[in-house]
C-alpha cells in the first residue's frame, strides 16, 4: 500500500523495472464524477467549503464470485485542485473480505 498512500502526485508510480506498475487488486471498477456540496455552516476552509471537480471509483479487491459470499469492496475519491496535487482518500474494510 505504500506506493498508493505515500507517492506524491496524481499518477500511478513507475515500477523499478518497467514503465508502469502492475495493478494486482482493484483492477476493475466503476467511475463517476462527483461534486462536494457544503450544506451546513462550519469553521472548515479549503476543500471542505465545496468542490466541483471530483471523481469517485468503486471497486472490488478481487473478482466477485457468485458461489461464495466474499467480496472486498473499496472506494477512492479524488478532488482536483489548481496548483497542487489532488485531495484523495482511499478506503476499504479489509482485503480479506
Amino acid at each position: 500500500m505504500n506506493p498508493t498512500l505515500f507517492t506524491v502526485g496524481d499518477e500511478m508510480p513507475r515500477a523499478d523495472i518497467s514503465p508502469t506498475r502492475m495493478k494486482y487488486i482493484h483492477t476493475q471498477g466503476a467511475v463517476a464524477s462527483v461534486k462536494l456540496t457544503n450544506l451546513e455552516s462550519h469553521p472548515f476552509t479549503g476543500l471542505f467549503t465545496g468542490a466541483d471537480s471530483g471523481v469517485v471509483r468503486l471497486s472490488f479487491a478481487g473478482q466477485p464470485d457468485i458461489t461464495i459470499q466474499h467480496t472486498t469492496p473499496a472506494m477512492a475519491i479524488k478532488f482536483l485542485r489548481d496548483g497542487v496535487d489532488s485531495a484523495n482518500v482511499v478506503c476499504s474494510q479489509s482485503v480479506d473480505g
